[in-house]
């Protein structure tokens, strides 16, 4: 998003007229850090322990998705609602194929990923609930119901209005301005 910000920023002030906004993020590569993550030691203050550096920046988005269900009241039914909705709005939407332009295929050794690879359509009320709680024993958050870990990258063509009309460029949007704001990590979910 704050790259959109900027190339909105940069039209605006007549230094530029076309940007290619992206962005990507690989949880594929979890394991590298895992889920008990310990902060690279060059960047740890020697005066502190490690339990005392930066520990509420340093949590799951499981454990921050319990957060906010106990904040705000999020019981595990409500979860498994919506979550079972949500497999079935992006089930209904691919097999309807309002899903495949938004997609680009990507090659790799072992085939072509051109699909969502997430999409549960099998998912029950039922299944939900036989699923163990994922970020501790006491917890509502199931695999089932978290964010899964997964990889993906967007790209965005950012331009003046001028600019789009020249190329004969759809105009999909328009940006009236841009804000950024920010919440504790500890409840990431909600910002």
């Amino acid at each position: 998003m704050s790259a959109i910000h900027i190339a909105h920023g940069q039209i605006a002030t007549g230094a530029g007229e076309a940007f290619i906004c992206a962005g990507v993020e690989s949880m594929s590569r979890v394991p590298q850090g895992g889920f008990s993550f310990s902060p690279n030691p060059r960047f740890r203050s020697p005066d502190l322990p490690d339990a005392e550096i930066m520990t509420e920046a340093h949590i799951t988005m499981g454990r921050t998705a319990e957060n906010v269900a106990a904040r705000y009241g999020i019981d595990r039914a409500t979860q498994e609602g919506f979550a079972l909705r949500s497999q079935q709005k992006a089930r209904d939407a691919q097999a309807a194929g309002r899903l495949a332009d938004e997609i680009v295929a990507v090659h790799t050794p072992d085939g072509v990923v051109d699909a969502d690879g997430c999409l549960r359509p099998g998912t029950t009320l039922e299944g939900l609930a036989g699923l163990k709680p994922a970020f501790g024993a006491d917890g509502t958050v199931t695999a089932g119901t978290a964010s899964p870990l997964t990889d993906g990258a967007v790209a965005v063509l950012v331009t003046s209005e001028d600019f789009a009309r020249a190329q004969g460029l759809p105009i999909m949007a328009v940006v009236r301005a841009t804000a950024i704001a920010g919440c504790p990590p500890e409840i990431m979910g909600i910002g």
